[in-house]
């Protein structure tokens, strides 16, 4: 009796943390298991079916309608995006304003705290003339190379 049961078993190797492990499993505990996974996997993949044959019957429905209509979607899409670029730009420039007004209350705090005399007028006011200076003569170099070449041609 017990070389039928040994018979019947038949050994299964499985590998855990490097350690492979040999289980004996009979063959009546396979057929059961098989027989699960079909009345399992049978319905699901029936049901997988009807999901495929649906969408590609819908999908040859709708395929004309989509042509139809594909100038009214286009153009409704290239609105939706305009409007969702415009948002963008002004969410943008909202916490482009919100930073600026921070930095005004900061410098406005700093004049107030130390009486407005934080800067030196006369040193800004002297770098404002020389870099106004620096300015003019690059544009009487640059106007009087154009009329040159003006004159050459």
């Amino acid at each position: 009796m017990a070389d039928h049961q040994q018979e019947d078993q038949q050994p299964t190797t499985t590998t855990t943390g490097g350690r492979t492990l040999t289980h004996h499993v009979s063959g009546k505990s396979m057929l059961c298991a098989s027989l699960a996974g079909a009345a399992i996997g049978g319905p699901l993949f029936g049901m997988m079916g009807f999901s495929f044959l649906a969408t590609v019957t819908l999908l040859l429905i709708s395929s004309p309608v989509l042509l139809i209509f594909s100038p009214l979607l286009v153009s409704a899409v290239f609105v939706l995006v305009r409007a969702l670029t415009g948002f963008t730009a002004a969410i943008a420039m909202g916490i482009a304003g919100v930073f600026t007004l921070a930095w005004i209350c900061r410098e406005v705090r700093m004049h107030i705290r130390l009486g407005f005399r934080g800067y030196n007028y006369v040193r800004v006011k002297e770098q404002t003339q020389d870099f106004t200076g620096y300015l003019q003569q690059r544009v009487d170099e640059n106007s009087t190379d154009h009329e040159y070449r003006l004159i050459q041609k």
